[in-house]
């Protein structure tokens, strides 16, 4: 009978062995998988949550500068941006072209001609723009000098003169008043040539 009593204590300190060593393992377990990936997930969440939180702040920040627009320097003139050159801007209707409204003019990389839908459009009119010539050196001619911009100071290394136009033709007296009104208001417009900014 002692035999098995002794063999029944023996059982019951395997078994209770194992609970521990169960029991152990399952605390080792636990603790670094189970609560590991519950602290990642909190430290993840907690994260995520500042993440948001700075996003939201960059977001709003990025919507702060969105509202608030940058002024563009060159907002209220008319600028050509391939000689880097700008008027300020006015009612008229002025147009431009590298290619003359009339024949007789060449186009040229160094020109424009400036122009109104008005001036172009009067009957009988002999010119209806405006060459704006830019050199590089200053213009010195006999004949029929070109009137000086910016008072004949560089403008990025060039200087602008133009030609004023030739006088109306035709007879009708109020197309003739016209056409000095709309050549003067391209002139005035021209005058006010500066650097684009």
């Amino acid at each position: 009978m002692q035999k098995l009593e002794s063999g029944s204590a023996h059982v019951v300190v395997i078994v209770a062995l194992i609970v521990v060593i169960v029991g152990a393992l399952g605390m080792l377990f636990w603790q670094n998988f189970i609560q590991d990936k519950s602290q990642d997930s909190a430290i993840k969440s907690t994260s995520s949550a500042e993440r948001n939180s700075t996003e939201s702040e960059i977001s709003d920040d990025d919507s702060k500068a969105k509202m608030t627009p940058v002024s563009d320097p060159n907002n209220g003139y008319t600028v050509l941006e391939d000689w880097g050159i700008r008027f300020k801007a006015n009612q008229l209707a002025v147009s431009w072209s590298k290619t003359s409204v009339d024949s007789y003019n060449k186009t040229s990389s160094n020109t424009y001609y400036f122009t109104t839908n008005t001036w172009k459009n009067l009957a009988g009119a002999c010119n209806t723009e405006i060459p704006l010539i830019r050199s590089t050196d200053k213009i010195v001619s006999m004949t029929s000098p070109p009137k000086a911009l910016n008072n004949e100071m560089q403008i990025s290394n060039y200087y602008y003169y133009y030609y004023s136009p030739q006088d109306a033709c035709g007879t009708d007296a109020t197309d003739i008043n016209e056409w000095s009104r709309q050549s003067r208001l391209v002139m005035s417009f021209l005058d006010t040539i500066e650097a684009k900014k």
